[in-house]
């Protein structure tokens, strides 16, 4: 049976108590095979540095670094990528493939569907708060076609008329 101790999730604006370490926030997490250093090496975390102190896109950074550190079998990220710098967002998305490849489910949330296209294995397509449709990765074609195309055009018509 599913429940919430198989899950780690991260929120869109993560939430710390202020003066605290990056390093004294891991710490919460128990995981003796956790390689810190690694991890703070691969995300040029200040981990010695209050969190208060990290720019939104570290916090992110942290808060799921805090998440793999509980190593559960499902990670919920949500906007996992805003607020990231491009070495960042790169990183984010080969960790995301080696996750998948150890067989761990992976749901992310974005507004930003070319990220999706690049880490996705399915696209589930939400509008008036219900999936409208899943698009798995060999029809993300059909998905720029449908959804992007409409947008361009609907977007295009009334660029047209501000331009006039």
């Amino acid at each position: 049976m599913l429940t919430k101790k198989h899950m780690a999730y991260v929120e869109m604006e993560n939430y710390f108590f202020s003066n605290i370490t990056g390093r004294k926030y891991l710490s919460l997490f128990s995981n003796p095979d956790f390689d810190t250093d690694t991890w703070q090496a691969l995300f040029h975390l200040p981990l010695d540095k209050l969190v208060n102190t990290y720019s939104t896109g570290m916090k992110k950074k942290l808060a799921i670094v805090g998440a793999l550190k509980l190593d559960k079998d499902i990670l919920i990220l949500n906007e996992a990528f805003n607020g990231q710098d491009i070495e960042s967002n790169q990183i984010l998305k080969l960790v995301l493939q080696r996750l998948c490849e150890q067989g761990k489910t992976i749901i992310v949330t974005s507004h930003v569907v070319e990220i999706m296209l690049d880490v996705c294995n399915y696209i589930h397509y939400l509008t008036a708060g219900a999936i409208y449709k899943t698009y798995p990765v060999n029809d993300f074609i059909e998905l720029k076609i449908e959804i992007l195309s409409a947008i361009e055009k609907n977007a295009s018509d009334m660029l047209n008329k501000a331009f006039l």
